[in-house]
């Protein structure tokens, strides 16, 4: 392939939309800012994909309960915060969501879908807070549906990578994953 036409195409991948449209531009950008929200923060990214790591070294139900369970409460999370609950602690709590869910898919633990849904709901509540917080000027609603897809995404990835560690032989690396997810929740708590 030649090198000239990819380096030509990066700059057109790269470049924003130019909004022609007179009252567009206000929900598209609050879809976009809600799409990329998830994965601007290493917190956010590293929690959404080690609940789907999780839930594929759980197996069974539990690969789609866990990640329905913490996008419900995800949602809840944001409706309370737009309601005006502003529980203190979110951010620790988020951060400590990482040590949890780390320490969890490094020693691969199995719970019964109630108990392990019961133990992602509050975090999925501190992130959909947190999200709510960051708000700015954006449409409520439709940055919701974006940070929702862009949610179940990085659960997809979470979920795929889970798969491939889970085969025979991985356990190192599923025990690696997850002690990489935990010290790095531990060290945006020491940075923090």
């Amino acid at each position: 392939m030649n090198l000239r036409a990819v380096g030509s195409v990066i700059p057109l991948a790269l470049a924003g939309p130019a909004w022609a449209h007179a009252g567009l531009h206000h929900d598209q950008s609050s879809l976009v800012a809600g799409l990329l929200h998830p994965i601007g923060g290493t917190d956010h990214l590293l929690a959404m994909i080690a609940i789907g790591l999780w839930a594929a070294i759980s197996g069974g139900r539990t690969m789609l309960a866990l990640p329905a369970s913490f996008l419900a409460s995800m949602t809840a999370g944001f409706g309370l915060a737009l309601a005006g609950v502003a529980p203190p602690m979110v951010e620790p709590a988020i951060l400590g969501s990482l040590m949890v869910l780390g320490t969890l898919v490094a020693l691969s633990v199995r719970l019964p879908d109630a108990y392990a849904c019961a133990l992602v709901a509050p975090m999925g509540l501190a992130h959909g807070i947190a999200h709510a917080n960051e708000l700015g000027g954006s449409s409520a609603p439709v940055f919701l549906v974006g940070f929702i897809v862009t949610t179940a995404l990085l659960h997809l990835v979470g979920l795929i990578a889970g798969a491939v560690l889970a085969r025979p032989g991985a356990t190192l690396a599923t025990r690696a994953t997850g002690g990489i997810v935990c010290i790095l929740g531990g060290s945006l708590i020491i940075a923090g």
